[in-house]
């Protein structure tokens, strides 16, 4: 069953400098493994605006919002195929908790000035 569906749209140059000097803001939302797979992206500014949309449309998805979560808590890596996955922590998990066992789908996209992402939480 559906828990929930969350989708956001972030425009790439409201948070670009974040990769610019000792990218203390990256560090503050992202944990050091995204932060780094984003940094290595072909693209690191797309990347980063579809990354960031992830952990919105989490919140968006759980019906919660982002309150009471740490955004380091929510991390997006990859697979071996490069599919996005959805990883907890800390505030985020114990917030997901809540609902039970969840499986999440999460996809990412960027074009132009913006990046997207669309995440589904699904009971077990």
């Amino acid at each position: 069953m559906i828990i929930g569906v969350g989708i956001d749209l972030v425009l790439i140059s409201s948070i670009a400098h974040w990769l610019e000097g000792d990218k203390k803001e990256l560090f503050r939302f992202f944990s050091r493994a995204e932060a780094e797979l984003i940094l290595k992206s072909p693209s690191p500014k797309d990347s980063l605006a579809a990354h960031y949309a992830a952990k919105e449309a989490f919140g968006k998805a759980l019906g919660t919002g982002l309150k009471g979560i740490t955004l380091c808590d929510i991390e997006v890596l990859h697979d071996l195929n490069g599919r996005p996955t959805l990883h907890l922590a800390g505030t985020a998990k114990a917030l997901a908790s809540r609902l039970g066992q969840i499986n999440s789908f999460v996809s990412l996209s960027h074009k132009g000035d913006y990046g997207v992402a669309c995440l589904i939480l699904e009971s077990c």
